[in-house]
């Protein structure tokens, strides 16, 4: 029998890892007045409550580490430096703008409905 380690995704779910950070926008308040295309960009993720270890009612905004949506792969190690992670949270900052608040950037894993 094969057992596997680390995230493991399906068909009705995706396993993730990124650098980001909190939005300074609540979910059912504000953010129908923001400008969603400034955050639809390949290799990036936004992330709603309860997906990921996001607070209810936040929004995660962040750069795609590894996000697993083969049924047939799993993550099992990811190897990146820390001035690699640094790099990518100014990235982040740098796109949310005006959004990114005081919000310091954070590593986010976990699964979500895909």
């Amino acid at each position: 029998m094969k057992t596997r380690t680390g995230f493991v995704s399906n068909s009705s779910s995706s396993s993730f890892v990124i650098v980001g950070i909190e939005l300074n926008v609540l979910k059912n308040y504000r953010w129908k007045a923001v400008d969603h295309k400034q955050f639809d960009i390949d290799g990036f993720l936004l992330l709603f409550g309860s997906e990921g270890g996001v607070k209810d009612g936040k929004i995660v905004f962040g750069k795609v580490i590894y996000d697993v949506r083969d049924e047939n792969c799993y993550l099992e190690s990811i190897e990146i430096s820390p001035e690699d992670i640094v790099e990518m949270g100014k990235e982040v900052i740098k796109i949310a703008g005006k959004y990114a608040g005081k919000s310091k950037p954070k590593i986010y894993c976990g699964t979500r409905a895909a």
